[in-house]
């Protein structure tokens, strides 16, 4: 059975948001483990992440491919393009 585009959807922000969170991780243990090297990364990753995390939930919500469709417009591709507006 073919996927749907919306589980595909899912899918994808899934991996998304568990490679921000090894990501995130990573850089936290950077940090505590070394001096500063003048990054001021302030809350940044951590609303990015909660950013990614919302879209998947947003996504959970879709029923069928035309609101897929809607979704990556209204959503995803803006938030792709402007990270900083999180």
């Amino acid at each position: 059975m073919a996927l749907s585009k919306v589980q595909m959807l899912l899918d994808l922000l899934a991996g998304w948001a568990e490679f921000v969170a090894q990501h995130n991780e990573a850089v936290h243990q950077a940090e505590t483990q070394s001096e500063p090297q003048g990054l001021a990364l302030d809350d940044y990753p951590d609303r990015y992440a909660d950013a990614v995390a919302d879209l998947y939930q947003q996504a959970g919500q879709l029923e069928d491919d035309a609101q897929v469709e809607a979704f990556l417009h209204q959503h995803l591709i803006p938030f792709l393009l402007h990270p900083e507006r999180i």
